[in-house]
């Protein structure tokens, strides 16, 4: 019997799964987990998630990513590397071999994009610096504030917000529309301190918190890699606990980083053998 054909026109992106922390295991109830509202928001600009785990090994790991669009790393809260001996955290390790192939591919002709939200932020951060220490502190949790851009036009001067309407960026500029909820960060600084990221990223909005300015939007100068401090897609959590402002902006700013990230993975080649594969 012949297997399912794949829609020529559909989109995959890998999702990379989390570990549960210790007090998280009885709640997640299983050994991976993504969020929903990271479901959700791919699916809002019309990818179809694949879940990776983040202990997969080579073989199943390289094959997947030659049948997938691009990779989003979501935000979460793991140590990505162990504080004391340095050693990298498994999704990290796994996180590093995505980066790889995402550079080889892009450079071959292969477009392979990657979004990285929150920890995905510094998560990147960390893999083109090459160090660990390319990591700071810095806590703004559970609130929403606005963003500076560095750039006079982002949509102009800027791949990621190419399609953003003018008063989207205004908004994120002028009102407290952007939710955060991290105790890490990439102070602005340690592009001086680690010359890799000046020279393979472009800072296009920063904060400042408690005295220190912080990269809140970034791409990179060469390679369709997105990132973001910020959550724009905390606004598709239902979660009541959320200080996030569920405005008809949020969801048009929200939707506007799920599209152009999936006219990003539009880009790619990549198509799933079969459905039967997909849906395994």
């Amino acid at each position: 019997m012949a297997l399912a054909a794949i829609e020529p026109k559909m989109r995959t992106v890998g999702i990379l799964t989390m570990p549960p922390l210790a007090n998280e295991t009885e709640l997640v109830g299983h050994g991976h987990y993504i969020t929903e509202m990271a479901d959700i928001f791919m699916r809002g600009g019309g990818l179809t998630p694949v879940y990776i785990p983040y202990n997969i090994s080579d073989s199943d790991l390289y094959d997947l990513l030659a049948q997938i669009n691009g990779v989003y790393f979501t935000g979460g809260d793991l140590d990505l590397s162990d504080p004391t001996t340095g050693e990298l955290h498994p999704y990290t390790i796994t996180s590093l071999k995505i980066y790889r192939y995402a550079l080889n591919a892009t450079d071959n002709g292969d477009y392979f994009p990657l979004l990285g939200i929150c920890q995905g932020l510094e998560l990147l951060h960390i893999i083109v610096a090459n160090n660990t220490n390319a990591l700071g502190w810095s806590l703004l949790e559970n609130a929403h504030v606005s963003t500076s851009f560095t750039v006079a036009d982002p949509t102009r001067e800027s791949r990621l917000f190419s399609g953003f309407a003018p008063n989207l960026i205004y908004a994120m500029e002028t009102r407290d529309l952007l939710w955060h909820f991290h105790h890490r960060s990439i102070p602005v600084f340690y592009y001086l301190k680690y010359p890799k990221l000046q020279e393979f990223f472009k800072i296009l909005s920063v904060n400042e918190i408690n005295g220190v300015y912080i990269a809140t939007s970034v791409e990179a100068k060469k390679y369709p890699i997105y990132l973001t401090q910020y959550h724009p897609e905390v606004v598709l959590d239902p979660a009541a606990d959320i200080n996030a402002v569920r405005s008809p902006i949020n969801y048009k700013v929200a939707f506007g980083f799920a599209n152009f990230f999936a006219e990003e993975c539009a880009k790619s080649g990549h198509r799933f053998r079969d459905q039967d594969t997909l849906e395994a």
